[in-house]
């Protein structure tokens, strides 16, 4: 299990943006010490098009560690996330289960929840505590 503290989120889910992106970085002065990012198409359809997966992309501290699927469940509480992962993306990420805690002011753990919402829209292991 990787456990660490998120003291960067971002989440971004506008009009203007083709992609929904959430991520969660550990940083120190700048420089992210631990990361997981997640990404899916505002429209699903423009990802099945593409490249004929309509999922979830994840990965942690960069494009080498990282892929579609896997996520078997994304649990969101309002100071940390949990996610799961199915044996494949755990052994790509190095982990099969993410435990990161977060500090942030009720506005941006708003436009998060929401985020998250519109990335898992019609998948049923995303959860809220």
């Amino acid at each position: 299990m990787v456990n660490f503290f998120a003291n960067r989120v971002v989440a971004d889910h506008s009009g203007d943006a083709d992609v929904i992106m959430v991520a969660f970085a550990d940083e120190v002065q700048g420089r992210p010490r631990d990361s997981l990012i997640l990404q899916r198409a505002q429209d699903p359809d423009i990802d099945r098009a593409l490249s004929g997966i309509d999922e979830v992309y994840i990965e942690r501290n960069g494009q080498s560690r990282g892929g579609y699927g896997g996520i078997l469940r994304f649990l969101l509480d309002r100071d940390r996330v949990r996610v799961e992962l199915g044996p494949a993306m755990g052994t790509t990420l190095g982990a099969s289960v993410f435990e990161i805690q977060f500090s942030i002011d009720d506005g941006t753990f708003d436009g998060l929840r929401e985020s998250l919402r519109r990335l898992f829209l019609g998948w049923e292991h995303y959860g809220e505590r």
